[in-house]
């Protein structure tokens, strides 16, 4: 399997927008984004972000991230087992839950 960098995502990102949304400013706003689920799980407060999955916290207390089922099916996505911190594979909702 292959990843994208962070500048590639916003290289396509950009190119996707017709380059009226420069990297640079993707590039802050992904940033942004990581700083803003960092501050609210630091609250003790998920975050879901339509299409892309959710953020949250295990009852230790541990970082876990769930895939949103319209990724796992659009990019053909299949990952079992539990996510947590240094562990962020990808459970899809519906398949089973996450035991602390």
């Amino acid at each position: 399997m292959s990843y994208l960098s962070k500048l590639q995502l916003c290289e396509s990102t950009s190119g996707a927008l017709g380059g009226h949304v420069s990297i640079d400013k993707c590039l802050s706003v992904w940033h942004s984004v990581g700083k803003a689920i960092k501050t609210q799980l630091g609250a003790n407060k998920g975050v879901r972000l339509p299409l892309l999955g959710n953020f949250s916290l295990t009852a230790s207390g541990k970082t876990a991230f769930t895939a949103a089922t319209e990724l796992l099916r659009n990019y053909r996505l299949k990952t079992p087992g539990c996510a947590a911190a240094g562990n962020f594979r990808s459970v899809p909702s519906t398949t089973r839950r996450c035991r602390s």
